[in-house]
């Protein structure tokens, strides 16, 4: 990571970032309001992480396992924002350290990448039939004619497994529907969402194995968009180009963060900048597009791959695609987003996913077919 940043000029934009910063930090200096002293924390907070990917950068020792963690989180964010979808195309705003690389390697696919991302949906949870209103959850998308496939985890929120390993809702009102896509409303062109009833749990990988969090859920017939199409077989190299396309969750600062919550160590300011749109908003939940590279994943199953794209908390069952053809190769479950004791582990640095060959495994057991 600190090689890549070193030679793609990342430095450079951390340093202008930092300038514009302190030149609204002069102008803020002095101001006893209540919004100026927020401002001017979040300001100094942002100065100091830059600060810390600076030093990391040049090869300087860290001060502390938290420099580490800010420093590191800091350059990968910067070099792997995370892009809005309207009408089923990434708004590439400029953002990317290698423009025209990233950018020609997106534009030759773009077909297929709008193609994925109309079966991508969110789940929304209501609390009974005559409910108007939504909880924005997890990400799914569509794998058959009336199936889709998200995570075995986001399901345990919603459903429980008797003795006799049969799937139930926890609530026998609870009303869960999909919104394909749900775009970012002020998209000049808007992909119009259509919403689709779970009606029930297909099937999940088995509680026993770690490496089965896929579920395979039913809806309402022929009320689905096109399945996502699916890579014959999982078959990147390190470094190979791919992109996830979900609906990642607000983001939990770590000073804010309680109960375990993963969290990041990024403040306001840089979670902004990481999901900036055409206006610099950021709404959840919206389709968002998050490229990056597939990297070396020593402690994963042979099942499983690991990659370097921007994910949160609400991308767990998001596809995962290739970007040589646009295809699907894998499911995305979670990733490294807070940092271990011993600090071998640091926030951040890898996302995992289930290989498509397992995921074609799981379709084919539970007769579904695309």
């Amino acid at each position: 990571m600190l090689d890549e940043a070193r030679a793609s000029g990342i430095k450079k934009i951390l340093n202008r970032q930092d300038r514009l910063l302190k030149q609204e930090q002069a102008s803020l200096f002095g101001k006893k309001s209540a919004e100026a002293k927020s401002r001017l924390y979040i300001i100094v907070q942002t100065r100091e992480n830059i600060a810390s990917a600076n030093q990391l950068i040049d090869g300087k020792p860290p001060t502390s396992p938290d420099k580490i963690v800010t420093g590191l989180e800091t350059i990968l964010k910067t070099m792997r924002p995370t892009y809005g979808i309207c009408s089923g195309a990434p708004i590439l705003n400029g953002q990317f350290k290698d423009p025209d690389a990233w950018k020609n390697a997106i534009d030759q696919v773009s077909s297929p990448i709008a193609a994925v991302a109309r079966s991508v949906g969110v789940i929304f949870t209501y609390k009974n039939e005559q409910a108007v209103v939504g909880q924005p959850g997890a990400t799914v998308f569509v794998v058959g004619k009336s199936h889709v496939m998200t995570n075995r985890h986001v399901i345990q929120e919603y459903a429980y497994i008797d003795g006799a390993g049969k799937w139930h809702m926890k609530k026998d009102k609870l009303v869960l529907r999909v919104s394909f896509p749900w775009e970012y409303s002020k998209c000049l062109s808007r992909t119009t969402p259509r919403n689709v009833r779970i009606v029930a749990i297909e099937d999940v990988g088995n509680l026993d194995d770690k490496y089965a969090d896929f579920a395979i859920l039913r809806t309402e017939d022929n009320a689905l968009p096109p399945p996502a199409p699916l890579a014959d077989t999982y078959d990147l190299g390190e470094q190979d180009r791919v992109a996830v396309i979900g609906y990642p969750a607000p983001p939990l600062m770590c000073g804010t963060a309680s109960g375990g919550k993963l969290c990041t160590s990024l403040n306001s300011e840089q979670i902004k900048a990481v999901f900036g749109l055409p206006d610099q908003s950021v709404p959840f939940s919206v389709e968002r597009f998050a490229p990056g590279y597939v990297i070396p994943g020593p402690m994963l199953d042979e099942s499983q791959f690991a990659y370097d794209a921007s994910t949160w908390e609400g991308n767990s069952g998001s596809p995962v695609i290739r970007l040589s053809d646009g295809k699907v190769v894998g499911l995305h479950f979670g990733g490294d987003s807070e940092s271990n004791d011993d600090e071998s582990s640091m926030i951040g640095i890898a996302n995992y996913a289930i290989k498509v060959q397992r995921i074609r495994q799981a379709l084919l057991k539970a007769n579904v077919t695309q």
